[in-house]
């Protein structure tokens, strides 16, 4: 059977029908005409995404569990006719509704998951030397700060002061360390900003204040990960 991008929410399976189809005509599952591919293409992709289940009695339908964690097709409707092509040849046991929860080892994995998401939300916010984390970044979009990049840091000079020392312009002390937006009550972290005229509004400067803003440079490569972004299921298990 010939399915389309139109069948898939998830951008990396849309992109993979529109790079490697091989005909233009009507879509068997959603009717609608344009580049298609044969649905055989995804039996890998597939195949590894029946593994992550077992059959449950009080477990969600496939279906919905594909769509409500990945997002995968463009509809249930559409999501139930492309799984129950796809169970008919790859696992006779299962279809779009029957009831599923993961399998140990994934409800493993995710407990591992929620301690690395403790780590960063609550015990060190933002960073987080988690030996687990490796195993995570891979499949996460990913940004760095290369070396010798430029960074900007502010503070209101202090009445009488005209400049203030190169050890005064980095975190504050432990002790005078209030909550910020990255960093918990009593844990200093350093702020610092790109952009040097961005740091004047950080520290809300007000008409007449006199400012000292530091330079600090970059000193090795420093990786940054986006646990913001949607991760794609098709992109993760193509990659593994």
């Amino acid at each position: 059977m010939w399915v389309s991008e139109e069948c898939f929410r998830d951008e990396e399976m849309r992109r993979a029908v529109m790079i490697n189809g091989d005909i233009e005509g009507v879509c068997d599952f959603s009717g609608s005409r344009g580049r298609l591919i044969e649905i055989e293409f995804f039996y890998d992709f597939f195949d590894e995404v029946l593994g992550l289940f077992k059959l449950s009695v009080e477990g969600r339908t496939l279906v919905d569990v594909l769509q409500d964690d990945w997002s995968i097709f463009s509809s249930s409707a559409i999501g139930e006719l492309v799984l129950d092509s796809i169970c008919k040849d790859l696992a006779p046991g299962f279809n779009a509704h029957s009831l599923v929860e993961y399998s140990d080892a994934i409800i493993g994995r995710i407990g591992v998951w929620d301690e690395l998401k403790k780590s960063v939300m609550k015990d060190y916010r933002f960073f987080s030397n988690h030996g687990s984390l490796d195993s995570f970044s891979s499949f996460l979009p990913q940004a760095s700060l290369p070396k010798k990049t430029v960074l900007y840091r502010a503070r209101i000079l202090p009445k009488g002061k005209t400049k203030l020392k190169r050890t005064e312009m980095g975190c504050p002390p432990a002790d005078l360390s209030t909550a910020g937006r990255a960093n918990p009550p009593g844990i200093p972290y350093l702020y610092l900003c790109r952009d040097e005229s961005t740091t004047y509004y950080e520290v809300r400067a007000v008409q007449l204040d006199k400012l000292c803003v530091g330079r600090f440079l970059v000193q090795k490569e420093l990786k940054i990960v986006d646990f913001n972004a949607k991760t794609s299921l098709y992109l993760v298990l193509c990659n593994i």
